[in-house]
């Protein structure tokens, strides 16, 4: 359990870091992206902090903000755009 517990951590941080990633990239604020997504900035700083896994809802609606799909969330790595 708790191995299982390790991956999902690593996992929402993995998502966190590329939100944060495009979303500097797009040169807007968590409280924009909030806006976008229709979700508080503070669920956005959670996901972003990878103290929150964000529902798949979530997910596909920062993706949608963010004009990327929703894949591009979940990879190892991003690449910075800009």
């Amino acid at each position: 359990m708790s191995e299982f517990k390790f991956m999902v951590s690593d996992f929402s941080r993995m998502i966190g870091r590329n939100v944060r990633l495009l979303r500097i990239d797009m040169g807007i604020s968590q409280t924009k992206l909030a806006k976008r997504t229709r979700y508080s900035q503070s669920a956005i700083a959670q996901i972003e902090s990878g103290s929150n896994a964000p529902s798949l809802k979530l997910l596909l609606r920062i993706a949608s903000a963010l004009n990327v799909g929703p894949y591009t969330l979940l990879k190892k790595i991003v690449v910075r755009i800009k």
